[in-house]
């Protein structure tokens, strides 16, 4: 009994400390992606406002319309942040494609206190987040000139990030369009990349591909075919292998 005892506590307990292990990790990506030159005093009220959560792939992170309660920044995952058109739930488009050290549910942070969410954000695969509450972020921001600058100017390059996207997709084909999806995904996923291999596996349904290009599901997989056949990416089901992130940067700009 005293030994069922003992495995029980230690199988906890490392739960415990991984849990730990992963939060301290993405308070640091936190601290080094949005904010620069922080004193130690800031650091730590930033490691106490924030919240740890996970969500499975699949999973409705915030719905349209919902009441801005906060921002999230991702630590491990993907998550899609997207509009139903018409106020259908079967036609959407997705705007964002964002993974880890990226922010999302700025749009309303500095709105009323009870603004609608303009859009809906979705989990693409198992996803590690901190929630920051608006009224402690704010709170933070407000006192802080400097720190409020950097907040600023990391929403600016998602802005410029946002505007290229909207550039590109009026002059490159539908299968140069997801070649730079997929090149995102895999800078996203750098550290995903298993021991003694070079390139990225990821699993992405062809379905949320379409919805991000604004294309049909079928249009999606005659253009990863192509793409294979280029011998650019390796299919299998729905798993999408990037077997370089180089040749695919030089066929977009062929």
């Amino acid at each position: 009994m005293n030994q069922a005892i003992d495995i029980e506590n230690t199988s906890q307990q490392n739960m415990d400390e991984e849990k730990q292990k992963w939060k301290e990790l993405c308070e640091e990506k936190l601290l080094r992606k949005i904010f620069a030159n922080l004193s130690r005093e800031q650091e730590n009220s930033i490691r106490e406002m924030v919240i740890p959560v996970k969500y499975r792939e699949g999973d409705l992170i915030f719905q349209e319309g919902a009441l801005s309660d906060g921002i999230y920044f991702i630590c491990k995952g993907l998550v899609v942040y997207g509009k139903q058109l018409n106020g259908t739930s079967n036609r959407k488009r997705i705007f964002k494609l964002l993974g880890p050290g990226d922010t999302f549910g700025e749009e309303t942070l500095f709105g009323p206190n009870l603004e609608a969410r303009f859009g809906y954000a979705r989990s693409i695969l198992d996803t590690s987040l901190f929630f920051l509450e608006k009224a402690s972020i704010l709170g933070l921001l407000q006192k802080q000139s400097a720190l409020f600058k950097d907040f600023c100017f990391n929403m600016a390059i998602h802005l410029k990030e946002l505007e290229t996207k909207l550039l590109n997709e009026g002059f490159l084909t539908t299968e140069k369009r997801l070649a730079n999806l997929l090149i995102n995904v895999d800078k996203k996923l750098a550290n995903r990349a298993k021991a003694g291999s070079s390139r990225n596996c990821v699993q992405l349904k062809r379905k949320t591909l379409a919805e991000i290009l604004g294309v049909s599901k079928g249009s999606i997989t005659k253009s990863l075919k192509k793409l294979e056949q280029k011998k650019l990416v390796t299919l299998k089901n729905e798993k999408i292998c990037i077997e370089s992130r180089e040749c695919l940067i030089d066929f977009t700009n062929e």
